[in-house]
């Protein structure tokens, strides 16, 4: 087996190719496994403090005859190596791999990652049961930590979708709504996908995220993260992205944003301001994003990935996993 490892620049012209036809092929990766987005956020890399100790490293494996048969993007920190991603906002990891990878293969790669990278340890943290890279991790070794992620399956139609949501939270969002029109109150969902956000619905986001009265200090240190953002600055360009904000008398209570690959919308950021709490405002904007994906989108599947725990057991169908592996070179 003639397979060259090596690092690479994630800015050569021929790696940018190579990667693009990695991940146009394979549906299995999601979208923070493209070219674009490990583009942008290593440009941004250093601006984030928390990673400020550590140094992007991007492994190619090639073999002779077939070409690149896979991208391992990682981050050295101490002596370690873990995921690019993993001091991030980013979900799920992954390597980006060719979808005809072979166990051989990999087994290749990983027998001699040590000539590379030294006799180091790698954490692969927040790996996705949905990828095939995992599964092989899974045969090979033992993962250390595992975590619910949650998704909801979305069927024909929201009416149908609607009944797997959980009981009470169907009547929590019931009668959020019933008060909003008894209270004379108007009620709105802006959603955008795949568009790129006004300036409006950009400051909405930020007061919903970081507080309705934020000291200049707060307000100053919010908008540097999000300057420095590439899941923020991806949302904002709409890359691949839906952004929802939802209002009750044109007042912002709730925004949430995240993004898709092929049929699956993987959900990571949700939020409400504290008046939006009292009509269950979160709920309520789930609600709706779930109709809009299955009678707009006709989407299969919607992650809920870093959400807290309450609202993944009240929408959740299905459980999904992430799964964290120490690996010693």
């Amino acid at each position: 087996m003639n397979i060259t490892l090596g690092e690479c620049s994630i800015y050569d012209k021929k790696v940018a190719a190579e990667w693009n036809g990695i991940y146009r092929t394979n549906p299995l990766l999601n979208f923070f496994a493209s070219y674009d987005f490990n583009h942008l956020f290593i440009q941004y890399f250093h601006k984030s403090k928390s990673r400020r100790s550590m140094k992007p490293v991007i492994i190619s494996a090639v073999d002779e005859k077939r070409g690149t048969l896979m991208f391992l993007p990682l981050a050295k920190s101490h002596g370690h190596y873990y995921m690019l991603w993993e001091r991030s906002s980013v979900p799920y990891c992954d390597a980006v791999y060719r979808s005809d990878i072979t166990k051989e293969e990999l087994d290749y790669i990983f027998d001699h990652l040590s000539e590379v990278l030294g006799n180091e340890t790698i954490y692969f943290t927040k790996m996705s049961e949905v990828s095939a890279f995992t599964e092989y991790l899974h045969e090979r070794f033992t993962p250390y930590k595992k975590k619910n992620y949650g998704a909801i399956e979305l069927l024909r139609t929201y009416g149908y979708t609607y009944k797997l949501i959980n009981k009470e939270c169907r009547e929590n969002i019931e009668e959020a709504s019933e008060r909003i029109n008894n209270e004379g109150l108007v009620y709105r969902t802006d959603i955008y996908f795949e568009k790129a956000l006004p300036s409006r619905a950009v400051a909405d986001i930020n007061m919903i995220i970081h507080g309705e009265k934020q000291s200049l200090f707060s307000k100053m240190k919010s908008s540097s993260r999000s300057r420095n953002s590439a899941v923020i600055k991806s949302v904002k360009k709409g890359m691949s992205s839906i952004a929802v904000i939802s209002y009750i008398d044109d007042y912002p209570v709730a925004c949430l944003y995240g993004f898709m690959r092929g049929k699956t919308l993987s959900v990571i950021s949700l939020s409400s301001t504290r008046y939006g709490v009292s009509y269950s405002s979160k709920h309520l904007i789930v609600s709706d994003l779930i109709k809009y994906c299955t009678d707009k989108l006709k989407l299969e599947w919607i992650d809920f990935c870093r959400l807290d725990d309450n609202i993944k057991n009240d929408f959740q169908s299905k459980k999904r996993y992430v799964y964290n592996f120490e690996i010693k070179l």
